[in-house]
């Protein structure tokens, strides 16, 4: 193991002295903090069970990131992100003797927020969206591969839930019961976004994919700045990035927690990541359908719900996990939320519908 973490680090120019850290907590790829001079980059083996092709989606972030530079710069100007960093042979990444794939990146600091505190601080996270929005809405989305087949298509994971659960005995425990039960009472609704798509009425266009909080960078006072985590940008439906926002910011727990709490959706918060993404003036405003922000959200929270359940049942292939059951765990946070979202429904639409009718946001990044 040694001798092949020093092929790895070789690669990268850098000798067994330097010191290597595990970074973050991610459910995918492997990650680790280089400390090497003149500054520390980020090193990561690419997860070849979930991204069937990991040289694509390495070839994407240098095509997002060559975008992102040749946007004016005044536009750009505060937005923060990772770039590439190359093998002392000018490549992407090293691939080692067991065929996994290793690539580096500089290493970007950011505040450790895991959940929002203010307003202000949820204005910030919108805002930000927004701007990911606006700088790679010209994104060609011909010239990335599609890093995830299928990713965000829940009728795809609703079907492969219902052929692992015809043929395993599942157990009849209250987990088991709830996230069962909570799969046939939300799936038509949660398909509003499927049908919508079906029927060719919305708009596909560059998104993130992921940006929940954890994705975000801050800024020493808390303020988001920019996003990380592009390996999942590509076409796709901007509720659904309005939607994994909202559901991670605005929950009042986290993925990993225990099952004894009970996550529910903070309205403020919500009120606040909305206002900062209508306010900033260089949105597309006039494309955003409102009535769909809820399905967004309501749709990828239910989404996350099933995929982690349907991992637990599968042995937890998909997402890491310490030790088993806690997919299960994850899943029944995830449909508990998905519940108060439910029960806050007609709050949030009216909530959304005020915000984007409002006519005196001041805006909060220019032209």
């Amino acid at each position: 193991m040694i001798l092949e973490q020093n092929k790895i680090l070789a690669a990268f120019s850098c000798d067994s002295s330097v010191v290597i850290k595990p970074l973050g907590c991610g459910n995918i790829n492997v990650t680790y903090l280089v400390e090497t001079k003149p500054e520390p980059f980020v090193l990561q083996r690419i997860s070849g069970s979930v991204f069937p092709d990991p040289v694509a989606v390495m070839d994407n972030f240098e095509v997002i990131c060559t975008h992102f530079q040749s946007i004016e710069s005044t536009l750009r100007s505060g937005f923060i992100m990772s770039k590439p960093v190359y093998t002392k042979d000018e490549r992407l990444f090293f691939k080692d003797s067991s065929g996994h794939y290793w690539r580096a990146q500089r290493y970007v600091n950011t505040a450790a927020v895991s959940r929002l505190n203010s307003i202000v601080q949820a204005k910030s996270v919108g805002r930000t969206l927004a701007r990911f929005h606006l700088l790679f809405q010209k994104l060609h989305l011909g010239n990335i591969k599609d890093p995830l087949p299928g990713f965000h298509h829940l009728h795809r994971y609703l079907k492969e839930y219902d052929q692992i659960e015809s043929k395993l005995q599942i157990k009849t425990d209250e987990t088991a019961l709830f996230c069962k039960n909570s799969i046939e009472i939300y799936r038509e609704q949660a398909l509003t976004i499927e049908h919508a798509r079906a029927n060719n009425t919305l708009t596909i266009q560059p998104i993130h994919g992921d940006p929940k909080v954890d994705n975000f960078i801050f800024s020493e006072v808390g303020e988001a700045v920019g996003l990380l985590d592009l390996d999942t940008v590509g076409a796709g439906i901007i509720y659904h990035d309005l939607g994994d926002c909202l559901r991670s910011a605005c929950s009042t727990s986290q993925e990993s927690d225990g099952t004894n709490v009970q996550p529910g959706f903070n309205l403020q918060l919500c009120r606040g990541i909305l206002e900062g993404y209508f306010a900033c003036e260089a949105t597309n405003h006039s494309e955003i359908q409102p009535d769909y922000i809820y399905d967004g959200l309501f749709a990828i929270c239910f989404e996350l719900a099933v995929r982690f359940y349907t991992d637990h049942l599968q042995g937890n292939v998909y997402f890491r996990v310490e030790e088993d059951g806690r997919n299960a765990d994850r899943a029944l946070n995830q449909f508990r939320l998905c519940q108060d979202i439910a029960r806050q429904e007609s709050d949030i639409r009216q909530l959304v519908e005020f915000i984007y009718r409002k006519k005196d946001l001041t805006p909060v990044y220019g032209k």
